[in-house]
């Protein structure tokens, strides 16, 4: 196995390891703010108007 052959693997591996924790994180995110947009849709007709 040459050297720039293990370069190559490791660049990609931690490539694609950063791509899925962006992707994870994305997710999280997504989840939360659908979670906040649902509490605040549903406590909206119990606010009182300003």
């Amino acid at each position: 196995m040459s050297f720039d052959c293990f370069l190559y693997n490791n660049a990609r591996k931690t490539f694609v390891h950063m791509y899925v924790n962006v992707l994870v994180s994305l997710h999280v995110n997504i989840h939360i703010f659908l979670r906040l947009f649902t509490a605040l849709f549903a406590a909206y007709p119990f606010i009182p108007d300003k």
